[in-house]
């Protein structure tokens, strides 16, 4: 968001502060990070501990230091920012916003831009001035995005996830599967889900509503010819088909099934109820990870 796209702002509101976070905010940042986590599908528990590692554990001058500030109203703690200690091409980098349940974003949002510019200049320099906020480190869902149009948008930011043993994962996150499947149209669904990867595969067996079995499984690579998307009677087929590593933006929420058919032709989903269970059991939803370091 740069500053010459901004509309003459509202004064902030004098019942409105930001100040430094201190030792003494720990138990206020742990809650209402915790309350902020729920919305994500993944994302870093902060105890008491990591939040006083990053109020006092790192350089002042660390690249991975970020400066902590407390929203006020009425004198009592209702949000934190977060922003980086350096400005990246004239922009100031915004890496946490949260206020807590009950409480307006959209009021909140105006005494903290007013805070979040003066400090892009404090950090300037040498009467320079902060051009710009960045937000991308907030990710795409942020609830900011629901309560302030902005005229430019940051695409987001995503993390490279590797599973070395996809059918052990699945096997772990069962529960939450389960969870998934029976607040959808699956719900109560016995029957077999075949996925193939590049070299391997997994299968998943349901049993009303219940996740039965998950095992690693190898297509054969004896099967020929091409079905067009069109049910098989053949075992040795598998359901759905991914691009190696592929299947993991659908497994993390990153991507929805349809996003991925488009984006890659080499995926295919190959009966309706493939479709349907896929979508019940992997919903794209938001993460936020913000990283320990």
């Amino acid at each position: 968001m740069r500053l010459d796209t901004l509309a003459p702002l509202p004064a902030a509101p004098k019942n409105w502060k930001v100040r430094p976070a201190t030792l003494g905010d720990v138990p206020f940042l742990v809650e209402l990070s915790a309350a902020a986590a729920r919305r994500s599908l993944v994302s870093v528990p902060r105890d008491a501990a990591l939040w006083r590692y990053e109020l006092t554990g790192k350089r002042a001058d660390s690249a991975a230091r970020r400066e902590i500030r407390i929203l006020e109203r009425d004198g009592e703690p209702v949000g934190y920012l977060l922003h980086v200690i350096e400005l990246w091409a004239g922009a100031l980098s915004v890496t946490g916003f949260e206020v807590k349940p009950g409480v307006s974003w959209r009021e909140a949002w105006v005494p903290a831009l007013h805070f979040l510019f003066e400090a892009g200049d404090g950090l300037a320099g040498g009467g320079g001035r902060c051009i710009a906020l960045s937000f991308w480190l907030l990710g795409a869902e942020h609830p900011l995005y629901r309560v302030y149009r902005f005229q430019e948008r940051d695409d987001g930011y995503a993390w490279y996830a590797r599973v070395p043993d996809v059918a052990g994962f699945l096997a772990a996150v069962a529960p939450a599967l389960e969870r998934r499947l029976a607040g959808s149209v699956c719900a109560g669904h016995t029957g077999v889900l075949t996925l193939r990867f590049d070299r391997a595969g997994v299968r998943v067996t349901l049993q009303r509503g219940e996740v039965a079995g998950v095992e690693s499984w190898q297509p054969d690579i004896t099967v020929r010819g091409l079905e067009f998307g069109r049910p098989s009677s053949d075992p040795r087929r598998p359901l759905a088909m991914f691009p190696d590593l592929i299947f993991l933006q659908l497994l993390f929420g990153f991507r929805s099934l349809a996003e991925l058919e488009v984006a890659f032709p080499d995926c295919v989903v190959r009966t309706n109820e493939a479709r349907a269970l896929l979508n019940a059991l992997f919903p794209k939803a938001p993460s936020d990870v913000w990283a320990v370091i």
